[in-house]
């Protein structure tokens, strides 16, 4: 069975500071922003702010949003797989993360529409975030 889906309402944007680099506080004040560190970088994506960020880091914006409605039991497989395999087969590239509950998609903004029409096509149900 293919999760339902909901496209979130917001703008997101993905940063990528040195490994070294102090998490920037700014990334508290917002609701949605999930934080990798390695040996190599530190991913950051979050809500994109209505105003430019100063800082060294690179960054990939006005990303869009696709929340597979979850929760999963971790042991559930294929979730990713289905939802990128829909939007491989469009040429769509795709960000993912992962949380405990459920999965995520970014897509470009000037994707969503093909994204949502490909993932419909594969038997998706999208609904989207209103509030």
């Amino acid at each position: 069975m293919k999760p339902g889906l909901t496209v979130l309402k917001n703008r997101f944007a993905i940063y990528q500071l040195e490994p070294d680099s102090d998490i920037p506080s700014w990334i508290d004040k917002n609701d949605f922003f999930s934080i990798t560190r390695t040996n190599e970088e530190i991913s950051i994506i979050c809500k994109q702010p209505d105003s430019k960020i100063s800082g060294k880091f690179a960054s990939a914006e006005n990303r869009r949003i696709i929340r597979a409605n979850g929760p999963f039991d971790l042991s559930i497989t294929g979730i990713i797989a289905g939802m990128t395999t829909a939007l491989a087969k469009s040429q769509i590239s795709v960000f993912t993360v992962s949380t405990y509950n459920t999965d995520y998609i970014l897509v470009e903004e000037k994707d969503l529409t093909p994204s949502v029409e490909a993932l419909k096509h594969n038997g998706y149900n999208i609904t989207f975030e209103l509030t």
